[in-house]
């Protein structure tokens, strides 16, 4: 499948970028008050018709489920569930689905996530490095709300 990098992403100004990913199919935003169920809900809105993901709450967290395979997430009952959940949501997905966060969310009380197959992402990385690190980052261990 080749992956279409929409031409704003590559040479748009801050304007028109914000203008897209504000009215991109698949952004994802998460705001820190968010139920984990929630979280996990509006990263299931973009995937390919006959994926299915879904989650319910345990007693110790959330129990993801990726196209009838359960996964167990435990939570700390802390704010900093929300990135628990979405470091898990990404890695449940992977390896077709990447996620990453919009930069010029970061310091907002909802982050905004591009949701998209990780070779548009791989795509992107490798023929335009700079922007993409530019307009995205990576969900790594310690990425959280500020």
């Amino acid at each position: 499948m080749t992956e279409i990098i929409e031409r704003v992403l590559i040479d748009g100004d801050a304007e028109q970028v914000d203008g897209y990913l504000g009215n991109a199919r698949n952004t994802a935003v998460i705001d820190w008050r968010a139920d984990d169920t929630e979280v996990v809900w509006d990263f299931g809105r973009f995937l390919d018709e006959g994926d299915e993901l879904g989650s319910e709450h345990t007693d110790d967290g959330l129990t993801i489920t990726y196209n009838g395979i359960s996964h167990h997430v435990t939570l700390p009952g802390t704010l900093a569930n929300r990135y628990e959940t979405i470091r898990a949501v990404i890695r449940i997905l992977a390896p077709k689905y990447d996620a990453r966060l919009v930069r010029d969310s970061y310091y907002s009380d909802t982050h905004v996530f591009l949701v998209r197959h990780a070779a548009w992402w791989a795509e992107l990385d490798r023929h335009h490095p700079e922007r993409a690190a530019e307009l995205f980052q990576p969900v790594t261990a310690e990425l959280d709300f500020p």
